[in-house]
């Protein structure tokens, strides 16, 4: 059975992050040099649910948790917005600086959702609505917080699998 647009879209930023490699290029070009710029890390583990016990103990885990979606109908076609929240927790190593770490991991996640907005040409656009995160103390050693996202994209009036033709930008 296909799957709809919501689930195809969803899996392809989760295989996304899951294929994050460690100083490959990013897709983005770095405004200072004109070049890729390459990734600082690589995600341990990326779920589609709520990081448990064993998402704690690997170096850096990632949740993809869908929120909510809102509906708007227009002829023959339903606009959504589906809200997602990338969880994440990292443990710190010795001589990792917490902010410094946090910005590191805000900035990949922020590259990650940049270098391709359409996933594929499966949605119309993704966008990042913002972020929290904690560093409680130094001596906890970790840092965790969330990057909110937002997908924008179209599917039939009568079938959520069915992709809009000229719905998503070229």
């Amino acid at each position: 059975m296909a799957s709809s647009i919501r689930e195809r879209a969803v899996t392809a930023l989760v295989t996304r992050l899951k294929n994050q490699v460690k100083g490959a290029p990013s897709g983005v070009v770095s405004s200072g040099s004109g070049e890729l710029a390459e990734y600082d890390f690589h995600w341990d583990a990326v779920v589609r649910y709520p990081l448990g016990d064993k998402e704690q103990q690997m170096h850096y885990a990632l949740a993809v948790l869908e929120i909510d979606e809102t509906k708007s109908e227009q002829i023959q076609t339903v606009n959504s917005l589906l809200n997602l929240e990338l969880n994440f927790r990292v443990f710190l190593r010795a001589g990792d600086e917490p902010a410094e770490k946090l910005n590191s991991i805000l900035m990949n996640i922020q590259r990650q959702i940049r270098s391709d907005i359409t996933l594929g040409g499966l949605i119309i656009d993704i966008r990042e609505t913002g972020n929290v995160h904690t560093v409680e103390s130094f001596e906890d050693r970790q840092v965790e917080g969330s990057v909110f996202v937002t997908l924008q994209y179209k599917h039939a009036e009568n079938d959520p699998r069915e992709q809009i033709p000229g719905s998503v930008p070229s």
